[in-house]
């Protein structure tokens, strides 16, 4: 059996959980949900299996819309849903959810403020 091997597209997600925007904390600081797509898998497929992976939150693809965001060989989306139970993997030690109002008093990368604040729009 072959393993899979990641692409360099990166694709993340700002997450809409009754209102608020997850949030998930690694070594780095504050991030969104999501990562690298496998070479075989489309952008969507990537990032609906990224966020299962990283939160246990299931998506179908037909929640997510976008991308509202490009950068490089990274794209976001935005989704939107009701309360969700959250599994974090190793990968991250905690997570937040915050109202879009407050998200200038959470220090996170230009890029990521970026994408959240084009979901705005």
């Amino acid at each position: 059996m072959t393993e899979s091997k990641d692409s360099k597209r990166v694709a993340k997600a700002v997450i809409y959980i009754d209102g608020k925007i997850l949030l998930l904390k690694n070594q780095q600081g504050w991030d969104l949900p999501g990562g690298h797509v496998k070479k075989e898998e489309s952008t969507i497929e990537g990032l609906v299996r990224e966020i299962e992976e990283e939160t246990g939150i299931k998506l179908s693809k037909e929640s997510i819309s976008g991308p509202v965001y490009r950068h490089n060989h990274m794209q976001v989306y935005e989704t939107h849903m009701s309360i969700a139970s959250i599994t974090l993997s190793d990968e991250h030690d905690s997570y937040k959810l915050i109202h879009p109002e407050n998200i200038s008093n959470i220090k996170l990368s230009k890029r990521f403020l970026k994408a959240i604040k084009k979901t705005f729009e």
